[in-house]
């Protein structure tokens, strides 16, 4: 075993093993930036998903406002014409229904 030792070149093997050390080193580091850029690129497509989706919801919104301000333009109409005409002649239940659907718009 002594002769073993004695024929091994210790400066070699020592940089040998460091160079083996710095290359699974070097591939973890690799690794956890190439794990790093992954989620970072899925991060950017969710957050642009995100982004399309409140651009959608946004619009779909602002298009829900505009139904529902013809909505209330309607019943306005609806409550100003029976306010002049003669609201005798029309039964109690319709102008109960058009009552509630007006406190429904409003609240």
């Amino acid at each position: 075993m002594a002769r073993f030792l004695q024929r091994i070149n210790f400066p070699q093997a020592i940089a040998e093993v460091t160079l083996i050390v710095f290359g699974i080193v070097a591939a973890f580091a690799v690794q956890a930036w190439w794990e790093e850029k992954k989620d970072r690129d899925t991060e950017l497509t969710y957050l642009i998903n995100l982004q399309q989706d409140f651009t959608a919801n946004r619009e779909n919104f602002a298009e829900s406002l505009d139904s529902i301000s013809m909505v209330m333009e309607n019943i306005n109409t609806i409550f100003s014409i029976l306010a002049d005409s003669n609201a005798d002649g029309l039964p109690d239940t319709f102008s109960a229904t058009l009552g509630r659907a007006y406190f429904v718009y409003t609240t």
